[in-house]
């Protein structure tokens, strides 16, 4: 079953945040949910943190194959971007 990747991203197309799945396990509604929980949690700002865009959207695709399959490339792919998630300030507790 192919994998689908739900991105949330500014209208600059920069991601603030992405999760891969698969249909047989959640529906759309239920990822964007736990896309701003994980945010929520890890007090990650709900904007950008490159060009300052509070225009944020949900976009899905379709993966090249099973999350199994691609997940090495998403590991790799996350693996790059956390180097530069550490240089932006996330929001203080209330």
């Amino acid at each position: 079953m192919p994998a689908l990747l739900t991105q949330y991203l500014c209208i600059n197309r920069h991601c603030i945040l992405a999760i891969s799945w698969e249909e047989a396990d959640f529906n759309r509604a239920e990822v964007e949910g736990l896309i701003l929980e994980v945010m929520k949690a890890a007090r990650i700002h709900p904007w950008c943190g490159l060009c300052g865009s509070t225009k944020l959207h949900f976009e899905t695709k379709a993966l090249p194959g099973s999350v199994a399959e691609t997940l090495p490339a998403l590991r790799a792919c996350e693996a790059a971007q956390s180097f530069t998630r550490e240089f932006f300030p996330r929001p203080k507790d209330n």
